[in-house]
């Protein structure tokens, strides 16, 4: 470059970029190390947190647990939201898109980050109804 502030800039960038990728990387490895867990337990539950990620417009993205294209991992799923009374909601006839969690974008995999806990939550509350259920179930059938 003969740009010498051109330069300067391009190295800055540069340098903060190198950073970026870093700590992406190790974002995505707490990523794994949770859906490895996840499948470790095999629970067999799909669930999705309760409020997007994000909305723009009407269109929104989801964090979940699911089995999508035959295969079990923590997922974004992409498509459109109505408000509501508590927040946003799925519209009912959604042509979903997904991707894998540690496939979306960054900043989806920020703020699917923060929503764990919750996404955990749900994961055992899922469970538990379906436990009751079989239990039940069983009883009934002896």
């Amino acid at each position: 470059m003969q740009d010498p502030a051109l330069t300067k800039e391009l190295t800055r960038l540069a340098e903060v970029v190198v950073r970026l990728n870093k700590a992406s990387d190790s974002l995505n490895a707490i990523i794994s190390e949770l859906e490895g867990y996840l499948l470790e337990l095999s629970p067999g539950l799909t669930v999705w947190c309760k409020e997007p990620l994000r909305v723009i417009n009407t269109y929104g993205s989801q964090v979940g647990f699911a089995k999508v294209k035959d295969e079990w991992a923590l997922w974004i799923r992409r498509g459109f939201f109505g408000k509501t009374n508590n927040g946003w909601a799925p519209r009912s006839n959604n042509d979903w898109t997904y991707v894998r969690l540690v496939n979306a974008h960054r900043e989806e995999r920020v703020a699917a980050i923060k929503e764990f806990p919750e996404l955990i939550e749900a994961m055992r509350l899922v469970a538990e109804q379906q436990l009751a259920a079989l239990e039940r179930a069983t009883k009934l059938a002896r």
